[in-house]
């Protein structure tokens, strides 16, 4: 046995379902590598309120950076982390994490605050949060939103790569609606936070969908034949670029051929789009 824990001594409460432990090391080949003045732990192999494993890291910029985490099991279908972070040259920062689940929602967020960053001299703050809900007859939402104090956010405070390269930030509202199986129609709302972490390197800013209406239709067995539709309508808007509205239509028609020994599918269709610019900038 590689890794091995030993204790002092080790409490066991089958009618409480916890473990309890004192002077515990952890052992790898026979050499001890971390101790535990007291620890607790689930019997059951359920989720557990308590302080979860810190973490620690350092860097030039930021000095020593130190993290305890506490987990608190609400109930079986939602918990909540609460975050404290030290860094040691900018100062204190409070984050809480949420999962919930219900029988017709689900979801999850996240949010960190800093009151006063040493170096940046102000608060900061980033959130994200995830929803979706099914409000019945056949009618579902979902939203996507994501937001922090400033361009530099991310660089100054994270440390997972996928965060520090993130500049475009969804601001997404989706509603559907699915009354039937042969057809459905869906309306998104999308905008952007923009980040400029570098002023030398300029960040285009993307068109917003304000709204984009999709629509989706199929009768299948129709007179020996399936007919199918694809609508969509996406309203672009910017602050300086043109705007525009763009309509496209995908009427189709097919006939499937069975066979046992071959399958074909002739189809025909049209494929119309439509665009309606405006404020353009015409050359003379």
């Amino acid at each position: 046995q590689d890794w091995y824990m030993r204790a002092e001594e080790i409490h066991l409460d089958y009618d409480r379902e916890v473990g309890e432990l004192s002077n515990a090391s952890i052992y790898f080949k026979e050499t001890p590598i971390f101790y535990l003045p007291t620890a607790s732990f689930s019997l059951n192999s359920k989720r557990k309120s308590g302080f979860m494993t810190p973490w620690f890291s350092t860097s030039t910029k930021n000095g020593g950076d130190f993290t305890l985490p506490y987990y608190w099991n609400l109930a079986p279908n939602y918990d909540v982390t609460f975050f404290l972070r030290a860094i040691a040259r900018r100062g204190f920062q409070l984050g809480t994490e949420t999962h919930y689940l219900g029988h017709l929602y689900q979801g999850d967020g996240r949010f960190e605050y800093m009151p006063d960053d040493s170096l940046a001299k102000r608060s900061r703050y980033a959130y994200n949060w995830n929803h979706t809900h099914n409000l019945g007859r056949g009618l579902t939402a979902a939203i996507n939103w994501n937001g922090v104090s400033d361009a530099s956010y991310w660089t100054d405070l994270s440390s997972r790569l996928l965060q520090t390269a993130q500049i475009q930030l969804p601001r997404q509202l989706t509603l559907g609606y699915a009354p039937s199986s042969w057809w459905s129609a869906s309306a998104t709302w999308l905008r952007y936070q923009t980040l400029q972490p570098d002023p030398n390197i300029p960040v285009a800013r993307p068109y917003f969908l304000e709204p984009q209406i999709n629509v989706y239709g199929r009768i299948p067995n129709l007179s020996f034949a399936d007919f199918s539709l694809v609508g969509q309508v996406s309203q672009f808007t910017h602050t300086t670029l043109p705007e525009g509205r763009r309509s496209v239509l995908y009427p189709q028609i097919s006939f499937p051929i069975y066979h046992p020994a071959f399958n074909i599918t002739p189809k025909i269709g049209v494929h119309a789009t439509q665009y309606d610019l405006t404020r353009q900038v015409t050359g003379l």
